[in-house]
């Protein structure tokens, strides 16, 4: 009986471990692995960009940007993206991305 009892254990034990595992190696992967592999990819085909950070991404520099565009006036002119969307502004020009500059021809110049 308690030699049943004991592979039982072991058998859940092991159930358990592999459970762990896989889920550790999905989490890895979801985090970690996949964006860097299509960061990768992306670079290859002529796309350059911010490097992958981890979880957040660069919501801290959009964040920091929309919060200097909102402490200074409004100019005076209808060119209201540089309050509203600083970081993707500032994307398009750093990385000279000519097809959205080409998307946002009518409100961008």
């Amino acid at each position: 009986m308690s030699m049943e009892l004991d592979r039982l254990a072991i058998a859940s034990v092991g159930a358990v471990v592999a459970v762990v595992i896989w889920l550790g190696w999905s989490a890895l992967n979801w985090v970690w692995l996949r964006p860097r592999r299509l960061e990768r990819r992306l670079r290859e085909q002529g796309l350059s960009g911010t490097s992958y950070k981890l979880l957040f991404g660069d919501v801290k520099d959009s964040s920091d940007m929309t919060e200097r565009a909102k402490s200074s006036p409004i100019p005076f002119s209808q060119d209201i993206l540089p309050r509203v969307v600083p970081f993707l502004l500032n994307s398009v020009d750093t990385y000279d991305l000519d097809h959205l500059k080409d998307w946002m021809h009518g409100i961008y110049d």
